[in-house]
């Protein structure tokens, strides 16, 4: 799944200054599309964990620990799958993730067990 060098025709680089090698990168980690039941999706961040990046979007979250340790931002998992950057330590229910300490593997549907509601910040 390389470019063809014919992509770079009318481009100001010519086909000598480009590294073959480094148009395709399968190592990469691509951005997932996280959605949120009945409400909306956006696509995260491949460095963000779940709850980083429903913070990124304005989505206010509960949490306590951000390391798994005290399953107070637990969501339920409808569809896709997560990885976890560390073995949690909370207990997890049957259906449920950790979003403070796993990153989606694949596009997820999660579900909130409270409104997505946007932070407001623009209080004083």
């Amino acid at each position: 799944m390389t470019m063809p060098l014919s992509c770079f025709k009318n481009s100001m680089l010519s086909p000598q200054h480009i590294n073959q090698n480094s148009l395709y990168t399968p190592n990469v980690t691509m951005a997932k599309i996280i959605k949120i039941q009945d409400e909306f999706s956006f696509i995260s961040r491949s460095e963000h964990t779940i709850l980083e990046a429903l913070e990124a979007q304005n989505i206010a979250t509960e949490y306590q620990c951000r390391q798994g340790f005290c399953g107070v931002c637990q969501v339920t998992l409808l569809d896709g799958e997560v990885d976890y950057l560390e073995d949690p330590i909370a207990f997890i229910g049957k259906g449920k993730i950790l979003p403070c300490c796993c990153k989606a593997k694949t596009d997820i549907t999660i579900e909130l067990p409270y409104p997505a509601t946007p932070i407001d910040n623009e209080r004083e």
